[in-house]
């Protein structure tokens, strides 16, 4: 029913008292900032640091969202993939490591990326490999493929927990 499309995510008094919330969570970390927190990291960050309360807003509504479906797929693809694949789970119960977690972690962010694809605009004419792309076209950046290229991710269909260039996926655009 296309009619419940044009209706608000939330109640505008919901959608006030979040906005609140957000605004002073901003304005403490602003005054009194985290070491660890991404919040307090935002804030000291070059980039971010002059974001008008709009930008804040929704850089906020962005983390939320994006990150409550991309931590939520992540999680869910390391159960399944580690069913799949019995013997990199093995070297998950062996290796209780910091590092291997966060290859791991890596490694299945690569290997199912939570977001598939991203449709871009062309802005100037260009050539890649050999191909002409013109101003204005659209094109769609297969983040899913790039991270299963065998000439860069041997075996790239394999989830391997330790695989030396995990960190090398396209999973958010550029990597982590």
């Amino acid at each position: 029913d296309a009619s419940r499309l044009k209706k608000p995510l939330l109640p505008p008094r919901k959608a006030n008292e979040m906005a609140a919330a957000f605004m002073l969570l901003w304005q403490e970390k602003y005054k009194y900032p985290g070491e660890h927190d991404l919040l307090s990291a935002m804030l000291r960050s070059d980039a971010m640091s002059h974001m008008s309360p709009e930008e804040f807003m929704g850089n906020m509504i962005l983390l939320i969202i994006g990150g409550n479906d991309t931590t939520r797929n992540s999680m869910s693809s390391l159960i399944y993939a580690l069913d799949q694949f019995p013997s990199e789970r093995a070297k998950m119960e062996q290796d209780h490591s910091h590092d291997l977690a966060v290859n791991a972690m890596h490694e299945i962010i690569r290997w199912q990326t939570p977001l598939a694809h991203m449709r871009r605009n062309v802005l100037e004419d260009v050539e890649l490999e050999g191909h002409q792309i013109k101003k204005g076209d659209v094109i769609a950046l297969w983040y899913i493929s790039a991270n299963r290229d065998e000439s860069v991710f041997p075996e790239g269909d394999k989830v391997i927990v330790d695989r030396p260039n995990a960190r090398r996926h396209l999973a958010f655009g550029h990597g982590i």
